[in-house]
C-alpha cells in the first residue's frame, strides 16, 4: 500500500486527456494490440510531454518499483508489452492519460520514433466493498477468485435489478403474465429443496431458463417416465446430479424467483411424443424466461458455473489527498 509521491499525486479520479493531435491520428494495431499512435501535425513540432508527468526515465521507474506499489504494476506492465514491440523506443519518461471514452482509470504512455507515442500500460480502476461515496465516482470492483462469492451475487441481483427497471427491451414480453412450460422445477426456498412441477399451461409467473452443454455422455441425471413421480416429490441433490443444474438452481433462488426451466429435468428423455411436444416450444420457453442462465464456462453440465477465475494484480490505497477515503484499486487490462 506505499506510494511515491507522483503516484498519489496522480489525479486518477479524472486524469488528463489525450492531446488532440494524437487523438485525431488513428491508432496502429497488430493482433489487437495497440503498438503507437502517430503524431501528424507538419506545421509544429512534436510535444514534449503530455498528460500526467511520471518518472523522467526507466531507470527512475524501476527504481521506485522497489518500494512503491503503483510503480511496481506499471513498471511490470511495461516490461511485458515492451518486449512486443518491433521498434526502439525513446527514454523519455512516462505519461498517463485518461482511458477511452467511458472507461475508469488510465493509460501509460511513453515515446517512440519522430513523435509516436505508444501504450505500454492499461489500467482499470475500482472500489472495494463499503467504499463510501467513492462508489460513485468508481464503478469497477475487485474480481475475486470465486465467481459465487457474495460479493458477485450481489452485483448480479444489482445488474438484474438495474436491466428490469431500466432496460425496455429486456425482460419476458408478457410480464409477469408469461405462462410457465408445461413442466418447471420448484426451487424452494432453501438450499436442497427443489421439486418438479407440472403446470398443464395453467400457471403463469417468472421463472428462468438455463442454456448450458450437456457434454459428453453418459447422462444419466435426466428425467424418464419412470422417475417423474419422484421427481415430483422431491429432487434430491446428490453427488450425481450435474453441478451446473445445481447452481443455477441456487442462482435462481437467490434471484428470489420461484421457478427454472432446464430441459434435462423438464422433458422427458425416454419419450419420443413428450420430447418431440416439448422441444418444439424451446423459443417460447427461452423467450418468455424472467431471466436465461449461460454456462458459457463450461463444457459439461458437471462442471458448473461459477470456475475459478485468475485474478489481475491490484494494488490498494487511499485516494489522496482524502486520506479518510477507503481504498482504490488499479489493475492492467
Amino acid at each position: 500500500m506505499k506510494l511515491c509521491d507522483l503516484c498519489r499525486l496522480i489525479p486518477i479520479e479524472k486524469p488528463p486527456s489525450l492531446p488532440k493531435t494524437y487523438l485525431d491520428n488513428g491508432p496502429q494495431t497488430q493482433g489487437g494490440d495497440l503498438l503507437f499512435i502517430e503524431y501528424r501535425n507538419e506545421n509544429n513540432p512534436p510535444p514534449q510531454g503530455f498528460g500526467y508527468p511520471h518518472y523522467p526515465s526507466e531507470s527512475q521507474l524501476k527504481e521506485s518499483a522497489k518500494t512503491c506499489d503503483l510503480c511496481r504494476l506499471i513498471y511490470d506492465e511495461f516490461t511485458r508489452i515492451i518486449t512486443k514491440m518491433p521498434w526502439p523506443s525513446r527514454d523519455d519518461g512516462f505519461f498517463i492519460t485518461a482511458r477511452e471514452t467511458n472507461q475508469q482509470g488510465f493509460l501509460v504512455w511513453i515515446f517512440g520514433e519522430k513523435g509516436n507515442i505508444r501504450r505500454v500500460g492499461a489500467f482499470g480502476a475500482g472500489v472495494r466493498n463499503g467504499a463510501g461515496s467513492l462508489s460513485s465516482i468508481f464503478r469497477g470492483h475487485p474480481i475475486h477468485k470465486d465467481s459465487s462469492d457474495q460479493t458477485a451475487s450481489n452485483i448480479v441481483k444489482q445488474w438484474v435489478q438495474h436491466c428490469t427497471q431500466h432496460h425496455t427491451l429486456c425482460g419476458p414480453p408478457e410480464g409477469l403474465n408469461a405462462p410457465l412450460p408445461s413442466r418447471v422445477i420448484d426451487v424452494g426456498t432453501s438450499p436442497g429443496e427443489a421439486k418438479l412441477i407440472e403446470t398443464h399451461g395453467t400457471m403463469k409467473g417468472y421463472y428462468t431458463s438455463l442454456s448450458y452443454s450437456w457434454g459428453i455422455p453418459p447422462h444419466s441425471y435426466k428425467l424418464t417416465r419412470s422417475n417423474l413421480s419422484t421427481y415430483k416429490s422431491a429432487i434430491k441433490f446428490s453427488d450425481e446430479i450435474p453441478r451446473t443444474i445445481v447452481d443455477a438452481i441456487d442462482l435462481t433462488r437467490l434471484l428470489g424467483i420461484r421457478y427454472i426451466w432446464v430441459d434435462a429435468l423438464c422433458i422427458m428423455q425416454d419419450s419420443d411424443t413428450d420430447w418431440g411436444n416439448e422441444s418444439a416450444k424451446m423459443l417460447n420457453y427461452y423467450g418468455n424466461a424472467y431471466l436465461t442462465i449461460s454456462a458459457a464456462a463450461s463444457d459439461s453440465s458437471y462442471k458448473g458455473i461459477f470456475n475459478k477465475r485468475d485474478t489481475p494484480p491490484t494494488t490498494v490505497f487511499h485516494l489522496y489527498p482524502k486520506a479518510d477515503q477507503k481504498a482504490f484499486l488499479p489493475f492492467p487490462r
